[in-house]
């Protein structure tokens, strides 16, 4: 086996000099996040394996809706696109599968994501987050604000006030004032609990029964059972057993800054380079790759 890489497949390189798009959105976005390297109709995006994978899916995602590439001739396109660390896994890629004129391309994804995607349980958690945020604000929209000044609610705040306030406020701002209080009110009342949301949390985070058991156990050693669940306390827990604390959790992008001493490596393939038979691993504290 040898780590140098070929040109790929050259039936499916694809021609450079096409015309561009029209459509100047999308293709000025897949410009962007190719990080200058030309895409058009027939040339995707390339991924060198450094960026942001999930910009990389979503430049992919972008792309699959502007090309005139067969379905087919999706998938290899997208390997000849992988360049200098992201190039070793070419040869590892099934070229039926890429070749799948439904599926090569989610193969494609599915194959890479795990190998590009560091500290899942990070990752969970940012997009955990991220959802019942989104979930929050989706309830708060729910809330209709008063629009007349002379509403029930409207008179009825005026007179919980003290009579002072009662003589100089107007109807206008006793309605502005009173809609601020029951939007508040709103958002206090989505109909979902926030054990619910700590059960979610657990039932999401996809864990081994291993890791559920020390959860469990932790949970207990602060005297808290299922019922008494709440999300702020099982992300401590959380962080505290699953996720490296060099990572940071509102940036899980972020490679964890390294330290001295003993390191550990992901055995990735092995093989010869140079004549030389070895590993090609990946340093676990930084994400580097290479041939020690």
């Amino acid at each position: 086996m040898n780590f140098e890489h070929g040109d790929g497949d050259e039936d499916y390189l694809p021609n450079g000099n096409e015309s561009f798009v029209t459509n100047h959105r999308h293709l000025l976005e897949l410009q962007r996040l190719s990080a200058f390297q030309q895409v058009t109709t027939k040339v995707p995006p390339f991924y060198d394996g450094r960026s942001s994978w999930f910009a990389y899916e979503d430049a992919i995602d972008d792309w699959c809706d502007i090309t005139e590439l067969d379905g087919d001739k999706r998938g290899p396109a997208l390997r000849n696109r992988l360049e200098g660390e992201a190039a070793i896994h070419k040869r590892l890629l099934d070229r039926d599968r890429l070749k799948d004129p439904n599926n090569g391309v989610k193969y494609f994804k599915s194959f890479l994501r795990p190998l590009f995607v560091k500290g899942a349980a990070n990752v969970f958690l940012y997009r955990f987050q991220q959802f019942m945020n989104l979930m929050q604000e989706a309830w708060n929209d729910t809330y209709l604000p008063i629009t007349d000044p002379t509403n029930a609610e409207v008179r009825a705040f005026i007179a919980g006030l003290p009579a002072e306030e009662q003589a100089a406020i107007t109807n206008e701002e006793a309605m502005d004032r009173a809609t601020e209080r029951l939007r508040d009110q709103h958002a206090r009342t989505i109909p979902i609990t926030a054990n619910l949301v700590a059960l979610i949390f657990v039932s999401l985070s996809d864990l081994t029964q291993d890791q559920r058991q020390v959860l469990t156990s932790l949970m207990a050693h602060q005297n808290r059972v299922l019922a008494d669940y709440r999300l702020n306390e099982l992300r401590e827990v959380y962080l505290e057993i699953f996720c490296t604390t060099k990572t940071s959790v509102d940036n899980p992008l972020l490679a964890p800054s390294g330290h001295g001493g003993r390191k550990t490596f992901l055995v990735i393939d092995e093989g010869y380079l140079d004549n030389q038979e070895g590993y090609w691993v990946e340093d676990e504290e930084d994400g580097t790759e290479g041939f020690p």
